[in-house]
């Protein structure tokens, strides 16, 4: 844990003394959500409430590396790993409200909090801010099965 913690201290340290932050996980994760920003907020209101759309995604990334000037090497050029921040920047502030809404509506009262649907709806929830969990296949397959299986778990408790 130490040597986490000091390889973490020199990663920041060289990042902010003006270093490359290439191939260091947690730099380069503070670039991507300040990339994400920029594409955000940047451009234009319209921008803002509507997104730059899922296919020119990619090219919006390309775009804000080269305005913001990255030392961050071709490589190491990703999106936001941020799920959140990534539905603003493709679907605009809509698809954000839309997305957090799912998340809200599929969260019921109920007295076991111990629940597997609880677990697993948290479990999403917290993914989505270190990575891009509805990306991939896998990510969707558990965010809709977490969310589903927390619906039938409360209906089920409230009989």
């Amino acid at each position: 844990m130490a040597l986490r913690v000091d390889a973490l201290r020199y990663e920041l340290g060289n990042w902010l003394d003006g270093g490359n932050p290439s191939g260091n996980s947690v730099t380069q994760r503070v670039i991507y959500f300040q990339t994400g920003i920029h594409i955000i907020f940047h451009k234009d209101l319209q921008t803002t409430l509507l997104g730059v759309g899922t296919g020119d995604l990619p090219d919006a990334f390309v775009i804000a590396y080269k305005e913001l000037e990255t030392k961050l090497k071709p490589q190491f050029r990703h999106r936001t790993h941020n799920q959140y921040l990534a539905w603003w920047i493709a679907g605009g502030l809509l698809a954000l409200i839309l997305w957090v809404l799912v998340l809200v509506f599929s969260w019921k009262r109920d007295l076991n909090w111990l629940a597997i649907g609880r677990l697993s709806w948290w479990i999403v929830v917290l993914s989505c801010l270190a990575e891009d969990t509805l990306e991939t296949q896998a990510g969707v397959t558990f965010a809709v099965f977490s969310i589903v299986l927390f619906s039938i778990s409360n209906a089920k408790s409230r009989k």
